[in-house]
């Protein structure tokens, strides 16, 4: 009776290890902000924790005489986590970042972002100007240690 035990034991440990290695978690995920222009001269993914890196991307973004005043989004660093995805310089117009589902996924500690790279056609006409597009994503705070953006690249 006890090897029978331990053998049931045993299948039940390593059916829960593999259950919670193969389990996955979704969780809902917004743009607070996005813009063309923001500056980053390479491309770039990264958590924003509190309000001061905050205030300083904002702060540190080009301003042009055309533009409304940039909002701040509210974020309550609590329950919030705040990522910056940033596509670095690029030299012409038609370039954008595009979120392809409303939730992220977590598996194993890393966080997929899933987002669409959207580039201009070949052979079309784009504006000859140097942008720098990027986006910020709000999701409920989550434990994850790595982000990987899960890239469809949109041709």
């Amino acid at each position: 009776m006890r090897p029978v035990f331990i053998f049931k034991c045993l299948v039940i440990c390593c059916l829960s290890y593999i259950n919670s290695a193969c389990s996955h978690q979704q969780i809902p995920l917004q743009t607070v902000f996005s813009s063309n222009d923001c500056a980053i001269r390479e491309p770039t993914i990264k958590s924003i924790d509190t309000a001061f890196e905050l205030n300083n991307f904002f702060e540190s973004m080009p301003v042009s005489f055309s533009q409304a005043p940039i909002a701040v989004p509210e974020v309550n660093y609590d329950e919030q986590t705040l990522i910056l995805y940033a596509l670095g310089q690029q030299p012409t117009s038609g370039y954008s970042i595009e979120l392809t589902q409303d939730h992220a996924t977590i598996k194993k500690q890393t966080l997929y972002l899933p987002v669409r790279v959207q580039r201009p056609k070949g052979g079309s006409y784009q504006a000859q100007v140097i942008t720098s597009p990027c986006k910020i994503f709000s999701l409920p705070h989550a434990d994850f240690s790595e982000i990987v953006v899960d890239n469809n690249l949109a041709d």
